[in-house]
Parts: C-alpha cells; structure tokens; sequence
C-alpha cells in the first residue's frame, strides 16, 4: 500500500493544511485562483499515486477500459471543477470582490 509519497512525516501535516485552506479559500472566494490551483496540485498527485493504482488493480479489458477506470476516479471531476474555478475566479459576492465595492 506504499505510494512513494516522500517526506511523509511533513506531508501528512502539508497536504491537510493546504486542503483546509484551500477549502476555505474556495468557500469564502479570498485568493480563490490560488486556492483552486493548491486544490488541484493535490487533486492531480492523489490521481497520479493512488488512484492510479488503483485502476491497476482494476485489471482493465483494454486501453478504453483503462481510460474509462481512471476518468471515473472520484479526483478527476473535482480537478475539472477546480479549473473552472481558475478560469472564472471568484463570484460577485466573494471576499475578493469587496474592495470593488468599498470603493463605490
């Protein structure tokens, strides 16, 4: 069950952080491209460790099937919802448009 994760006594306290912050980044729209982006780096290395193990142990029919297990892995809608997080940044209501309104 090893996934090659270095330096596991550090990561294990990063990587919750970083989805706590993230989450509340997201949440509340304060950094929100930053936020989504940190999201996504840890979206993409749990796909590429875990779950791509995972579709291994699938033991897949064909390359389709390979292709279909691995875009079924529950990382890869939060990867593309998180991108379009990054393309449209935060909403009218979020954190980060307040000094717009400040200033009227």
């Amino acid at each position: 069950m090893d996934c090659n994760i270095p330096f596991v006594s550090a990561m294990q306290w990063v990587v919750p952080g970083v989805e706590f912050a993230g989450g509340l980044g997201v949440a509340f729209g304060l950094l929100t491209p930053l936020a989504a982006r940190g999201l996504a780096v840890i979206c993409l290395i749990a796909a590429y460790t875990d779950g791509m193990r995972r579709v291994r142990a699938l033991s897949a029919i064909d390359k389709a099937d390979k292709i279909d297990d691995a875009l079924y892995l529950p990382e890869v809608p939060y990867i593309v919802l998180l991108a379009h997080v990054v393309a449209n940044r935060a909403g009218p209501f979020s954190l980060d448009a307040m000094p717009r309104y400040l200033t009227r």
